[in-house]
């Protein structure tokens, strides 16, 4: 697995918009966790307390990856601190937005 930079590196050199590489992103992405969680499933009822904290964490690591891609694309460095906190407020979804209302 390429990291964030590189993913969206990746993208950024295909001749398309950067509204067609996220949507490729996306949809590349999404396969990786499908076949990721299909895979830790096979092993039933009884692997489930060992495969579902690693599913879990896999689905939360591409998510990062994703976003990073989505903001390294969009010209914006990674390493400040305004952007990491970006990144982890969408892995929050709905809940972050309750709290930046307030």
């Amino acid at each position: 697995m390429d990291v964030a930079i590189e993913l969206g590196d990746n993208y950024r050199q295909k001749d398309s918009s950067l509204e067609e590489n996220v949507h490729s992103i996306i949809r590349w992405q999404n396969t990786k966790s499908a076949t990721g969680g299909f895979l830790s499933e096979l092993g039933g009822i009884v692997l489930l307390p060992l495969t579902l904290p690693a599913n879990i964490n896999s689905v939360i690591l591409v998510q990062m990856r994703i976003i990073a891609a989505f903001v390294h694309s969009g010209g914006h460095d990674l390493k400040s601190d305004e952007i990491k906190t970006f990144v982890y407020t969408c892995l929050a979804g709905n809940g972050a937005k309750l709290i930046l209302k307030n």
